[in-house]
């Protein structure tokens, strides 16, 4: 910055030019020159008095400082003092030949500066740093004075210095900003309003040094600049200097190359809520409370943890963290981010990820609309994971995020592919999530929230959405009182989803919250009314599930194994031809008991008798830990005998199941269409074995008008004669149970197709289709059976 003209004007020296270094003038003459003289004296009177009270200030200075330091006798060095507050242009290098200093040149007395007020001084350098090749390092030069009406301070008493770093090779083209902090007051400051927990910035050692964009002084420039204009006169005269330290700190960061653009736009960008791709950092302050919607489009608060880097040219991340549940703690997770690249300027809430002080809703409404509906949500969340056994089954209707199939994970698929993560392991969390394949599917039923047996069999990470984990670490670790409702900040930042497994379409899936409810415990009768089957059984079959639950309480008596944990599950067998009701058994068990079904068929165990073991190990431990009734379909394979000669890998299925059965706690129900061998070893371990026969006429006459009454219900029936075909045409068909839903159901299709309710005649088209295929079914499987019969025969002939 160019010196003022008064200063220069007042700048002449007191002693008039000689006659060796001037040419004599002729006198001059007239009103002009008498004008010009008497302005000329009156300048150096200006001068003479500036120097005279410059002097009496240095040597009072210099009177008191000895009399502290040093004895009286000592001689006073006032000319090096005085060096100190005179223009820097006197003791720079470039005044000096070999070390020795050079008097000053008549110009540059003409540029010295008015004696400033010692208080008003200036504390910091603005300099330029290039290389120099001869010394093998950088230079600093002085370029200027920030404000050419104060002076500038010897570097002992420079509160910072702020540099403009040139490139290494090229000394005209600049290359970044940086400014070094060396007054402790100002450190004291800047700690005081940042922080110490500001991600890669410390505020220890003399000096600090801060490069551009300066982020931590942008994110706290209103407090920082609050800071630099408190007034305090209780404070001390150093504390007040560092807050007119700061204020020139502020203002120099505010000019400076990278920041000039985003200071003269800011307040406005930040009134129309818009901002641009370069300076969306400055939104993401470490600490910030941020929204997202990583899961299903459903809003989320995070914290942030790190902010973005500035410099990135194709996309920013945001690195930000929240709590979840791992199924025995909360632990504190990390996500990822990214904002991709745009031109222009846009709507600060349309980011896929901003602060949530810029959160409106579709009606406008501010943040704290959000804040109270998601802490509402996080309790429920809690309340969720927080539960055991058989109340962790919930009702759910509505789209679920499923990134695995299969309820237990194969041993080959484990080693291979998705290695089982718990939400503490150090290993890198991409590896399981590389190989999952994400959809979403419907779900109007039960599920069972688990986020442990997630982790463990299903994909093994806890995803968010498709986004998994950087960084997960214990609630513990990441705890840190601020003063804070620690529960009602903690819900605040809990996902909306929760982890668990779809008993129904058998998928480990994430779950939104808001769409669970808890089970109806109204069910009870549904065994007594649903089910067709002998009073007899009913009442087996419910006495025994139900003593095998009371026989937990250790306090009653009961006759265990000599062994010690073998023995205490039941086993019940359920064998009969198809479509008679040894599924609904087992579904209406479970509902009578409040419990999870978890329905298993012989190919999601393998007959792979290795791989088999491991499944089964699993699918009981889950089936223990849900306290659920696990119901194993179709198990002809793991029932038939095993013969010395027979195939070893059914003899080792059969070995497998008993092995595994031994120490299994819970309630398993077998079911089978034909027993032709039935192994003496399975026979000693089956509690109760029911026999299904064929439906009677009236049990079909039942199974229809349970089905219809769920159409008469919601008034979809023309009940005229519909009783009647039922009672004399729909019993005398040869079905079972699960045709008769089939008839039921595409006469109600058909119906409605046509926009009117179910009749008599829908019913009775259906079951004529039905029988016509039967029919054709039986002519083609007699044609077959006699085209083997001839084969054979045809073989037997050669012989």
């Amino acid at each position: 910055m160019a010196p003022n003209t008064s200063s220069k004007t007042a700048q002449v020296p007191v002693a008039a030019p000689s006659a060796s270094t001037a040419a004599p003038e002729a006198p001059a003459t007239g009103p002009k020159a008498t004008a010009t003289q008497d302005r000329k004296e009156e300048l150096e009177q200006r001068y003479i008095s500036l120097l005279e009270k410059r002097v009496e200030y240095l040597q009072s200075l210099v009177d008191s400082q000895s009399a502290e330091k040093e004895p009286p006798a000592r001689p006073q060095r006032k000319q090096s003092d005085r060096q100190d507050f005179v223009s820097p242009r006197s003791s720079r290098a470039d005044n000096s030949t070999d070390g020795k200093p050079v008097p000053a040149k008549s110009e540059d007395k003409a540029e010295e500066q008015p004696v400033p007020d010692p208080s008003e001084v200036s504390r910091y350098a603005y300099v330029m740093s290039r290389w120099d090749g001869r010394s093998g390092g950088r230079r600093d030069t002085e370029i200027g004075r920030w404000n050419e009406l104060e002076g500038k301070a010897p570097s002992s008493k420079r509160a910072f210095t702020f540099r403009r770093v040139m490139d290494l090779t090229d000394e005209k083209k600049f290359k970044y900003s940086e400014v070094d902090v060396e007054s402790r007051e100002l450190r004291g400051l800047l700690r005081k309003v940042i922080g110490d927990s500001y991600p890669g910035q410390s505020w220890e050692g003399n000096t600090i040094n801060l490069i551009a964009p300066f982020a931590p002084v942008v994110h706290y420039w209103k407090e920082l600049s609050e800071t630099s204009r408190r007034n305090d006169d209780s404070e001390s005269p150093r504390v007040q200097a560092a807050r007119k330290d700061l204020n020139n700190l502020l203002e120099c960061i505010s000019t400076c190359t990278e920041l000039e653009s985003y200071f003269k736009t800011r307040d406005s960008n930040l009134e129309s809520h818009t901002v641009t791709y370069q300076t969306i950092w400055t939104l993401f302050r470490p600490g910030t409370l941020v929204v997202a919607r990583p899961f299903m489009n459903l809003p989320q608060v995070f914290e942030v943890k790190a902010s973005p880097d500035p410099w990135e040219d194709r996309r920013l991340t945001i690195e930000c963290w929240g709590y979840d549940w791992n199924g025995k703690e909360i632990v504190r997770v990390t996500f990822e981010f990214p904002i991709e690249k745009f031109r222009g300027t846009k709507e600060i809430s349309s980011l896929f990820c901003y602060p949530l002080e810029f959160y409106r809703d579709e009606k406008g409404n501010f943040d704290e609309s959000l804040r109270a509906e998601l802490v509402q949500r996080g309790k429920w969340f809690l309340e969720l994971c927080q539960t055991t056994g058989a109340r962790q089954m919930f009702e759910y209707d509505g789209q679920a995020f499923s990134s695995r199939r299969s309820l237990a994970r194969a041993s080959a698929d484990a080693e291979s592919k998705t290695p089982s993560l718990s939400m503490k392991d150090d290993t890198d969390l991409s590896l399981a999530a590389e190989f999952l394949i994400h959809k979403t599917f419907k779900v109007k039923g039960r599920y069972i929230v688990d986020a442990a047996a997630y982790l463990q069999f299903g994909p093994g990470i806890p995803l968010l959405g498709k986004y998994e984990p950087t960084d997960v670490e214990p609630f513990s670790q990441a705890h840190d009182e601020q003063g804070v409702d620690i529960d009602e900040h903690q819900r605040l930042l809990y996902p909306p989803r929760v982890l668990g497994y779809a008993t129904q379409q058998k998928m480990w899936a994430q779950f939104k919250v808001h769409n669970t409810t808890p089970v109806p415990t109204d069910l009870s009768n549904a065994f007594k009314d649903k089910l067709e089957l002998d009073e007899k059984d009913k009442k087996m079959i419910k006495a025994l599930v139900e003593n095998h639950e009371s026989s937990k309480d250790t306090s009653q008596a009961q006759v265990n194994d000599i062994i010690e944990s073998k023995g205490k599950n039941l086993v019940i067998l359920l064998h009969g031809p198809p479509g008679v009701g040894k599924t609904l058994t087992a579904e209406t068990i479970a509902e009578a008991t409040g419990k999870p079904l978890l329905v298993v068929t012989v190919a999601e165990i393998g007959l792979d008798a290795s791989k088999a073991e491991k499944s089964l190990e699993q699918i009981f431990y889950l089936a223990g830990v849900w306290e659920a009734i696990l119901l194993i379909d179709e198990a002809d394979v793991f029932l038939e005998s095993r013969f010395v000669m027979g195939d070893p890998n059914r003899n080792a299925l059969v070995s497998v199941l008993l092995r595994v059965l031994e120490y299994f706690e819970g309630v398993m129900i077998l079911t089978t269409n034909r027993i032709t061998s039935l192994d003496i070893a399975v026979q000693s371990r089956i509690h109760l074995a029911i026999r299904y026969n064929d439906l009677s006429k009236d049990q079909k006459i039942k199974i229809f008008n349970i089905f219809l009454s769920q159409l008469v219900t919601e008034g979809k029936v023309d009940g005229e004669g519909i009783g009647e075909w039922i009672r004399w045409v729909g019993s005398e068909a040869e079905v079972n149970g699960r045709q008769i839903r089939n008839i039921v159901s595409s006469a109600y299709l058909l119906a409605r197709s046509q926009h009117r309710n179910l009749r008599r005649e829908d019913l009775q088209d259906v079951n004529g289709i039905m029988k016509k295929f039967q029919k054709q079914l039986e002519t083609l499987t007699a044609a077959a059976r006699k085209q083997n019969e001839g084969q054979l025969n045809s073989l037997g002939g050669y012989g």
